[in-house]
């Protein structure tokens, strides 16, 4: 049995517990640099003539570990890749110079080695939708965690930074139907380390396709350590770097409801019409905030959206730069109070229009293979 190095670039507790009781001869190293400096760094610890380095986060490798070197290779370092991920068995005597990269080396193609997945949390408070999302969701990733009925928007992406097993986290809000061409496989390279990626949803009622109510891959640090009074925007104002990514990933059916159509609306307009998602493009803001005011009002639940995005826009260029009433906003009860009184004065009816519905699918529909075709098209 050769020896097993595994490596990490941000200690994780649970699985390094979890490798030393599979494998209780193992080390564990941090790699801070590259690759060659950790097999300098390393290669005087190993007590067989060959030794196995093994990222922590990658699955897969057991029936490759009785693998036995030809004799006319026992001087390179063996690379075995898949698609998305790679092992190394090396010579304890072998000698990689000061590069930054393996050049004496023999690449083995493999197809079982996979990185282990991110954690996918599922969000949801009262959405009646969110019963049906989740099912769906669980038959793509079984292993689905939910987060549900915590109050506040960022308790519940706290809850979820609390119970990730990984660096990164998948989080899903309750009223996304997940397409079935999106890939959880996702890997975010080491210099993403304090990046949310954000994938676009497509928004029935007006139309847009952006990030607003898309996948998130969240980085479970920058979570931990946020603020929560200045984290209007959860997932861009928590000091991350932000990479929106160029596919679709859901269809975001929020307007399942009068409450939750005039809640989502109000909420996404108060961020445009304020500011506070960091480097917004005013351009985009100002037709994102034209579209949400002015489009789908003869959509089911439109006026709602319309009218929850009326407020939205005049709450949030009210108080542009007031923290603490801007925060206001993901605080549910207080939303509520805020549908009821604005219906009392200005009645859903006044937001209707009469413009031609260019789709055949309602923002609240049961044809989920519709939407899907819809907003892949």
């Amino acid at each position: 049995m050769k020896d097993i190095i595994f490596y990490y670039k941000k200690k994780n507790d649970e699985v390094i517990a979890h490798l030393s009781e599979r494998f209780p001869h193992a080390k564990f190293e941090k790699c801070v640099s590259n690759i060659v400096e950790l097999v300098n760094k390393v290669k005087a610890t190993s007590k067989t003539n060959f030794f196995w380095l093994i990222d922590v986060d990658i699955a897969g490798y057991d029936t490759l570990l009785t693998y036995n070197i030809e004799t006319w290779d026992q001087s390179v370092v063996h690379v075995f890749k898949s698609i998305t991920a790679e092992i190394y068995l090396i010579p304890k005597n072998v000698d990689l110079g000061t590069s930054t990269t393996i050049e004496n080396k023999k690449v083995i193609s493999v197809s079982n080695l996979v990185f282990r997945h991110y954690d996918v949390f599922f969000l949801s408070f009262d959405e009646s939708i969110a019963d049906k999302n989740l099912q769906y969701l669980k038959e793509k990733r079984p292993d689905t965690k939910h987060i549900q009925g915590v109050k506040g928007i960022f308790n519940a992406h706290l809850a979820a930074a609390k119970q990730s097993s990984t660096d990164f986290f998948w989080v899903i809000d309750a009223d996304a139907t997940v397409l079935d061409s999106f890939d959880f496989n996702y890997r975010v390279p080491e210099w993403d380390f304090d990046v949310v990626h954000i994938w676009k949803s497509v928004n029935l009622i007006n139309m847009l396709e952006y990030g607003y109510g898309g996948i998130k891959l969240i980085p479970k640090h920058l979570i931990l350590n946020a603020d929560e009074t200045t984290a209007v925007d959860i997932t861009t104002s928590i000091g991350a770097k932000i990479k929106i990514m160029n596919e679709i990933s859901n269809i975001n059916n929020f307007a399942t409801s009068p409450l939750n159509a005039w809640r989502s609306a109000f909420r996404e307009c108060v961020k445009l019409a304020s500011g506070v998602i960091d480097r917004q493009i005013q351009t985009e803001t100002d037709e994102r905030l034209l579209a949400w005011t002015s489009r789908g009002g003869n959509r089911p639940l439109g006026e709602y959206v319309k009218g929850g995005a009326s407020a939205g826009e005049w709450y949030g260029k009210t108080y542009k730069g007031d923290k603490n009433a801007l925060a206001m906003i993901n605080d549910y009860n207080w939303l509520k109070e805020q549908f009821e009184a604005h219906i009392k004065l200005f009645p859903p009816e006044m937001f209707l229009d009469q413009e031609e519905t260019k789709s055949k699918v309602n923002g609240n529909t049961e044809a989920i293979t519709e939407a899907q075709a819809l907003a892949t098209s």
